[in-house]
């Protein structure tokens, strides 16, 4: 995981950076992005897009990338968008089927 919120991090504006390495901490730990936007200092806009960026329970890959475009426009989803196409571009050079799994996802994120 490491390995992967750094490859995203470089990848994205600096404005950016700071969600891009805590992207996946509250799915992938007993925080909720509040504590993370606590822990590490984010603003507000930067809380927003935690929370928007952090998967809930159940919830697939497109009906993610779908919460994350029906956001209201604002700081809070540019700064998930922007950090939402470098996740998935990540991922996607990283899988064997990468337009099966993350094909469908890319096409939406180009949308906005």
């Amino acid at each position: 995981m490491i390995e992967h919120v750094q490859r995203v991090a470089e990848t994205v504006p600096t404005s950016a950076r700071a969600v891009a390495f805590v992207h996946d901490v509250a799915e992938r730990s007993e925080h909720d992005p509040g504590d993370v936007a606590l822990l590490v200092g984010l603003d507000d806009d930067e809380y927003g897009a935690l929370e928007l960026l952090t998967k809930r329970d159940g919830e697939t890959l497109l009906d993610h990338t779908r919460r994350v475009l029906n956001a209201p426009r604002g700081g809070a989803r540019e700064l998930a968008l922007t950090v939402k196409r470098a996740d998935v571009d990540d991922h996607a050079r990283r899988t064997p089927t990468p337009d099966r799994v993350y094909g469908q996802a890319r096409r939406l994120l180009e949308t906005a």
